[in-house]
Parts: structure tokens; C-alpha cells; sequence
């Protein structure tokens, strides 16, 4: 989900009745959710609000498809042009200086002061939704690769995104400025093969920070040079508390989420009654996660389930010919040769 700049309206993806998700808009006040897309993409998620307020990018896709980025505008744009910017310099409002000289002040506070004209304090913008016909102000960027995440920049002008190309995932941007000189194009700014996740702005928009192999790592978007961020991180975890935690979690997304209001014939409540104090006794997280089994299993439903973290190990990828001749004769495997 992503709030507006002015605090008055949540952004989230969720699916409806024929499970097609799409992006959907609440009022921070309450009420009740209204659509704000009308895709029919089985995936969406990614909100991020633009800095200006006026339209919203989130992503989405079908099952088999790449994952595009999709901008709602939530008031009818229109064409901007750079020459408005010259005109603008003319009609910003300003106030003039007063007539009678105003009593010396010190050095200080002249440094900084304009001698002939003030201009007038700006308002913070409040966002503003137009909701008729706005399915029919959607866009997808044309970005033409798959995106697994982005984030818009502090100023709103650049987007940065982390996509696979050539099976390698790195890190792109895409100019966002509609008054830029130069074409909106994809540029790559990491080349190097890790995976990449957790993509972040620096407060200023010159750097990007992210995690490549469980690793910080921060980019420049102009030299983009990549040097690591040192940092270490220890957390104690209580196990027997964590263990109550995540088994009320774990029951709360169901009871809230599972997809037949019968839970299958199951006393979704006298389930939890059950299992609760045998998850409260696990003495071992593979203890804990055999019992949230057997609980989901009450369910009877399919594609349902828990697993621990798999091992990983290290492998090379070792490439070697065998003799033939040796296995036709004798059924053993002799290398003969080592691929470099």
C-alpha cells in the first residue's frame, strides 16, 4: 500500500470476486474502497504514489506474462510542454517590497533577502481524484522487460527498478520528468550477476542503496559505481514467544482469508483451541512447524502447508567428457576429458 503525499488517501492492490487484482483507493478517513483499475491480471502489488499526487504506479501481471508497471492518473493530464516553464516565471504571484524603508537588520538577515520582490508562501497540494472514467486513465510504461520491484525518486522525476535481463537481475532507471530534454529511456546501472532486492533512495536521489547475496550495496546513478555498506546486525530471538506469535498469525490469515466461508466443514474457532497449547509446548521450530501442519490439514484444502528454511550448499558446476569406450565395455563412468 502507499499513503498520498497529503495523508488523505490509501493506495492498495486487492483481488475481487473473479480474483483479478486490481489498484483500489480508501479515504484515510474510512469508508468503504473504490477501484481504481480494471485489469484482468491475476497479480498486482508494488504501490507507490507519485510525489506530486497525481497519479499512482503500481505493478501487475498475468501468470505467464512480464510484470509491467502501470500509471493511474487520477485527474486527466495534460500535454506538458517546457515552454510553459518560461511563462510560468512571469505569473507566479509576488508580492512587492514595501514602500517605507524598513529599519537596518543585520548582515545576516539581509543575506539571504530579496530587495525588490517576496515571493508568496506555496500551499502544500492536496490530492485531487476525478473517479469518472478512471479505468480509462491507465497507461502502462513502456519499459518492455519483466520488473520485480522500483521506487520513485525524492524529487519524483526518476524511477528506479530492478528487473532480469539475460538472466542476470540489476538495477535500471527510467526519467520520469515530463519537461526533461532527453527521451524517457531504460539506462542499466549495475551490471554486476548477483541477485538484487530491496531497492531504496537516498534522501538526496543520487544514490541507490539495495542488498545483492545478503550484502548492502549503494550505487551512484550518474558514475554508477557501486561500493559496499559496511554494517552488522545481531537480533535475539525468543523462541517460546515467537512460537504464540506465529501461530496466531498464522490462523488469523486463514480465518480471515481462506476462500470458503465453511473452512470446509471445519470449527475454524475449536481448531484453534486445539492446536494452540500444542504449538505453545513445541520445543523445536520442526516440532512447531509438524503441528501447523497437522492444523492446516483440518482445512482440507489443497496448495496449503509450512516449510523451514532450506539448506543451501555449494556446488561447482563441473563440466567433464567420459570415455565411451570404457562404458561400453565395462558400464563405468571414466572421465576423459575436464571442460575448462
Amino acid at each position: 500500500y502507499s499513503w498520498s503525499p497529503d495523508g488523505r488517501w490509501i493506495a492498495f492492490t486487492a483481488k475481487s470476486v473473479k480474483s483479478f487484482a486490481n489498484l483500489h483507493i480508501v479515504s484515510s478517513d474510512g469508508g468503504a474502497a473504490r477501484a481504481a483499475s480494471f485489469l484482468a491480471n491475476s497479480s498486482s502489488g508494488n504501490v507507490s504514489w507519485s510525489k506530486n499526487g497525481k497519479y499512482i504506479l503500481y505493478g501487475t501481471t498475468q501468470r505467464t506474462e512480464n510484470r509491467v508497471i502501470a500509471r493511474v492518473d487520477l485527474v486527466k493530464q495534460l500535454p506538458k510542454f517546457r515552454e510553459e516553464q518560461i511563462q510560468k516565471m512571469f505569473s507566479d504571484p509576488m508580492v512587492p517590497a514595501p514602500a517605507t524603508p524598513a529599519p537596518a537588520a543585520s548582515n545576516k538577515a539581509q543575506s539571504g533577502s530579496d530587495s525588490l520582490f517576496k515571493p508568496t508562501k506555496k500551499e502544500k497540494d492536496t490530492t485531487t481524484i476525478n473517479w469518472d472514467d478512471i479505468g480509462g486513465r491507465l497507461n502502462i510504461l513502456p519499459l518492455g522487460i519483466d520488473v520485480s520491484e522500483f521506487q520513485i525518486s525524492p524529487d519524483g522525476n526518476v524511477l528506479a527498478l530492478i528487473s532480469a535481463v539475460a538472466g542476470q537481475r540489476n538495477i535500471f532507471t527510467y526519467s520520469l520528468d515530463e519537461l526533461s530534454k532527453e527521451p524517457s529511456v531504460l539506462k542499466q546501472i549495475t551490471t554486476t550477476p548477483g541477485s538484487k532486492t530491496d531497492l531504496q533512495f537516498s534522501p538526496d536521489g543520487k544514490d541507490l542503496y539495495y542488498t545483492e547475496q545478503g550484502r548492502i550495496q549503494s550505487v551512484n546513478i550518474d558514475s554508477r559505481q557501486s561500493k559496499p555498506v559496511f554494517a552488522t546486525a545481531a537480533m535475539d530471538v525468543d523462541f517460546d514467544k515467537e512460537k504464540l506469535a506465529l501461530f496466531k498469525q498464522i490462523w488469523e490469515v486463514q480465518n480471515k482469508g481462506f476462500y470458503d466461508a465453511g473452512f470446509h466443514g471445519a470449527d475454524w474457532g475449536a481448531v484453534k483451541k486445539t492446536y494452540e497449547p500444542l504449538a505453545a509446548g513445541a520445543a523445536t521450530p520442526e516440532e512447531f512447524r509438524r503441528i501447523i501442519s497437522l492444523m492446516l490439514g483440518e482445512l482440507n484444502a489443497s496448495h496449503s502447508g509450512i516449510a523451514g528454511p532450506q539448506p543451501s550448499f555449494t556446488v561447482g558446476k563441473l563440466g567433464v567428457s567420459f570415455d565411451r569406450d570404457s562404458y561400453e565395455k565395462d558400464q563405468r563412468l571414466k572421465i576423459s576429458h575436464v571442460l575448462n
